[in-house]
């Protein structure tokens, strides 16, 4: 059960968003940068300034972002809080509206041929997801618990 039907969402602002004539959608859900569950776990247990300074000492223990070569397909993610939507046409990556909630404009795109896969690994607090293009590149985010990633994976 989702907590936020995403695919409802974005039907309601398909004119806004671009969607073509006849386009359905397949599948969507909410992704945000990879350890953003965490950190907000951590701010949010521990609080304020404190759970600021835990979760940052955390993000430098990792080793930070992985690079992804400039021309890559994977290069066009453009990383924090988006919709993930896959249409029976193509897969696009949505801003979302900060008091909202609704997606706002289309901030990548890719067609379905310069996808390869779509693979979700189960977590306790968030789901972590690989977005595997054509060129051998990938992207790695998460999906809160209860936003359906598993229905992108299928969808592909």
């Amino acid at each position: 059960m989702a907590l936020v039907n995403v695919v409802k969402k974005v039907e309601k602002a398909r004119d806004e968003l671009g969607l073509l004539p006849g386009e359905e959608i397949l599948a969507a859900c909410t992704t945000n940068a990879k350890g953003t569950m965490k950190r907000m776990a951590i701010m949010g247990g521990i609080g304020g300034v404190v759970g600021a300074g835990i979760a940052a000492a955390s993000d430098r223990k990792k080793g930070g972002e992985e690079e992804v070569q400039a021309d890559a397909m994977a290069e066009r993610y453009p990383g924090s809080q988006l919709f993930l939507v896959v249409t029976d046409r193509r897969m696009l990556a949505t801003t979302v509206g900060a008091m909202s909630g609704k997606p706002k404009a289309v901030a990548a795109e890719w067609t379905r041929d310069e996808l390869s896969s779509v693979e979700v690994e189960r977590g306790k607090i968030a789901h972590t997801i690989t977005i595997n293009f054509a060129d051998g590149s990938a992207v790695v985010c998460e999906s809160p618990r209860g936003s359906d990633p598993d229905s992108l994976a299928a969808a592909l």
